[in-house]
């Protein structure tokens, strides 16, 4: 599976990552790591992101339905980067994440926690993400936090 550019836009399978997509993923992610400072919890996290996924989901918006994209978080507790284990955030705080990326940036109508940990998954994604994170001129950064 190869990414190829065409015009300003870049494209993974299906998933074209363009100028806007970006914008919507750096908003997402300032958003989350602000909160996580804000909490005092920078210093007690091993990586943390948001990340655009390349899905859409319905939701409702107002009294309609709608159509929107889907931003993925992502933050592990880790010593060594071989394994990780997600981080125990409480509920309060993830649903103050979520309420605020939903309001605050254009486009999203679901935010989800991956709570994976490492093996078997790995602390970055590697399926349509991708492209955001890294291939993109623009690339959306990745927070090591230590």
């Amino acid at each position: 599976m190869g990414i190829c550019g065409a015009k300003d836009n870049w494209t993974m399978a299906r998933f074209v990552v363009t100028p806007e997509r970006v914008e919507m993923a750096k908003k997402a992610d300032h958003i989350f790591i602000s909160m996580i400072r804000e909490a005092g919890l920078y210093d007690k996290i091993g990586q943390a992101f948001a990340a655009l996924d390349p899905s859409k989901a319905v939701g409702v918006m107002g009294d309609k339905r709608t159509y929107e994209n889907v931003v993925l978080l992502r933050v592990v507790e880790t010593t060594d980067f071989m394994t990780a284990n997600p981080y125990p955030f409480e509920h309060g705080f993830l649903t103050s994440v979520s309420t605020r990326i939903i309001n605050e940036v254009h486009g999203v109508c679901w935010v989800a926690y991956d709570y994976t940990s490492k093996p078997p998954g790995t602390i970055e994604f590697l399926r349509g993400i991708l492209p955001i994170l890294g291939a993109y001129p623009h690339s959306l950064p990745v927070h090591t936090l230590s």
